[in-house]
């Protein structure tokens, strides 16, 4: 097997502060648990709906 090579990413702060706020105005806007009752997980579901969304 071969060695797997280090991969450097560059990291831009603004587009990461720029997703953080996304992700806090969707955890603002979005009742979770409502979601997760709404749209029960199936018995073979790995994630639940809150989870994927």
């Amino acid at each position: 097997m071969a060695a797997r090579k280090k991969v450097e990413v560059a990291v831009d702060p603004a587009r990461d502060a720029e997703f953080d706020r996304a992700f806090e105005l969707l955890r603002d806007l979005v009742d979770w648990s409502a979601v997760d009752q709404q749209f029960p997980v199936r018995g073979n579901a790995a994630y639940t709906t809150g989870i994927v969304l």
